[in-house]
């Protein structure tokens, strides 16, 4: 299911402001401290001020790097010392949900591989698919590699993970597993969206634009009709290893 990421949009926001906040009381202790010095500068109140501001300066500062600090390492993707074993053997794991954490998954793999002259790689997949907008990316990182892509769907390849499996150079599927192909679902609406005429239009484009680049795809590499694929889309349409053999979503069953 294509997942929205509007939670993960509102936490990031919330950090962001809290930093705008506490950077806004860093600078108005420090103001407020150097027009009390210039005011007074022997009063007994100017020199308590100057402390308790410069005290709540510091807090602030402190925290501020707390936060900045904390968004750094949730915008970084290391990779852990198993996926850098199994990248020394040219293999790229994408399982889970599709979403930033896999987007920079997939753009450190390739700067390594680019390294190594862009050898033949093997994508191993196994989703439920997650953001469009995430995997799109995805796609065309993985479409402007130069070197063999297989793909491997193990499991499962559905909604975004079946559109990814497509700009692989081999498309593979073991035997019992599953691909899907769905149009786009979002939960990213608030109801001023559905209220207001303007943002309503604007939601409407922006969702039938990308399903058509999902269209695009499918239509490129199942050399299908549009019809046939926008049928097979609206009924939801989880296809056997056969089934996705027959209908071009793969080519060859392991």
């Amino acid at each position: 299911m294509i997942n929205s990421t509007v939670a993960r949009q509102k936490e990031v926001s919330m950090k962001k402001w809290k930093y705008v906040v506490l950077s806004t009381a860093l600078a108005v202790s420090s103001i407020a401290a150097v027009v009390s010095m210039l005011v007074a500068p022997h009063s007994l109140i100017t020199h308590w001020v100057y402390i308790g501001m410069s005290a709540v300066g510091a807090v602030s500062a402190i925290a501020s790097v707390n936060l900045l600090a904390g968004l750094g390492r949730k915008q970084a993707f290391a990779l852990t010392s198993l996926q850098e074993t199994l990248l020394e053997r040219n293999l790229v794991v994408l399982k889970g949900n599709v979403n930033e954490e896999m987007a920079g998954y997939v753009r450190d793999c390739l700067l390594q591989l680019a390294a190594r002259d862009n050898p033949p790689i093997t994508v191993h997949i196994t989703s439920g698919g997650g953001s469009v907008s995430v995997g799109l990316i995805i796609h065309d990182l993985l479409r402007l590699y130069p070197g063999k892509k297989t793909g491997v769907v193990i499991g499962r390849a559905e909604s975004m993970a079946a559109i990814i499996l497509q700009v692989c150079d081999l498309r593979q599927c073991t035997r019992n597993s599953f691909v899907l192909v769905h149009n786009m679902r979002t939960n990213n609406v608030e109801m001023d969206d559905l209220v207001d005429e303007r943002k309503l239009k604007e939601l409407k484009h922006e969702v039938i634009t990308d399903q058509n680049k999902l269209y695009c795809i499918l239509e490129g590499r199942t050399k299908k009709t549009r019809q046939v694929i926008a049928a097979a889309c609206k009924e939801d349409c989880e296809m056997s290893a056969e089934e996705a053999l027959d209908f071009g979503l793969i080519d060859e069953i392991i």
